[in-house]
């Protein structure tokens, strides 16, 4: 796993299994959650496109929405949703209600900004944010990246996306 600063205006990091949330892991793995992703010694790069964690930040569902949806029909044409360990029967409920959201309210829903953590190795999200939880049960892990993109000088936006040819 790792975090790809592709250029000053997006940030990818990829999801591997050990640290998918254990809703979104496939049973190839020891369930191992930091929920935490490992800088790879670029800690003053990710904190200049973060501006220092100042800013503002959000997940954009309504792309969460189409993208996971697409995949996730493809995973079970596939008949590969069983090698889930939640059998992707907690992202289809989570696809339902974020199209609710969708259609009722903004798509874009803030959250509270990244932190490093103490060793000023990894970069945390506050799990226990409900947009939080959600968005991490769609990112199923070896299977997606995040993708965070930054808006202006200090606004940010989280989506997820499938790996390429997955």
């Amino acid at each position: 796993m790792a975090i790809i600063l592709k250029n000053d205006r997006l940030l990818v990091i990829q999801v591997s299994n050990s640290v998918a949330s254990e809703k979104a892991q496939h049973f190839d793995t020891n369930d191992t959650f930091d929920y935490g992703y490992y800088m790879n010694g670029k800690q003053e790069e990710i904190k200049k496109f973060f501006n220092n964690f100042e800013g503002e930040f959000y997940i954009n569902f309504s792309e969460v929405y189409s993208v996971c949806k697409d995949m996730f029909d493809d995973i079970k044409n596939n008949g590969l949703e069983t090698v889930f360990k939640s059998g992707l029967i907690v992202q289809e409920k989570s696809l339902e209600c974020i199209h609710w959201l969708i259609i009722t309210e903004n798509s874009l829903i803030p959250i509270k900004k990244p932190s490093i953590n103490e060793n000023n190795e990894y970069l945390k999200f506050d799990n226990m944010q409900q947009a939080m939880k959600i968005f991490r049960n769609f990112c199923l892990g070896d299977l997606t990246d995040i993708y965070i993109n930054k808006i202006g000088h200090n606004g940010y936006i989280l989506s997820v996306r499938p790996i390429e040819n997955y």
